[in-house]
């Protein structure tokens, strides 16, 4: 979960991508919170920026989504951004800053 604007969050952008772009059985949907419909045009220039390869969209291992309070439908706050999270049977886990390599 990340925002649009929100500088100190493209290193963990980074790592994610990073992470998926090297391992075949990874997948991330990448959340954007304040955006609306009118935003894609920003968030596909965004993911250019941040040298996300079109492919891993095509093949939708990595998704650029609206939030549409899903943050808030797991039960997390956006107090602080960025937000990793892993799901797994239904439930969500904080993925660490560690365990991403930074």
């Amino acid at each position: 979960f990340t925002r649009l604007d929100c500088t100190p969050c493209n290193a963990t952008v980074d790592a994610v991508v990073r992470r998926v772009s090297a391992k075949t059985d990874l997948a991330a949907d990448i959340y954007f919170l304040g955006t609306r419909p009118s935003d894609n045009a920003a968030i596909q220039a965004w993911a250019a920026q941040r040298g996300i390869a079109p492919d891993l969209v095509k093949k939708r291992r990595i998704t650029l989504n609206h939030d549409n309070a899903t943050l808030a439908k797991l039960g997390r706050s956006a107090g602080s951004l960025p937000q990793v999270l892993r799901l797994r049977g239904g439930a969500a886990s904080t993925v660490s800053l560690t365990e991403l390599g930074l």
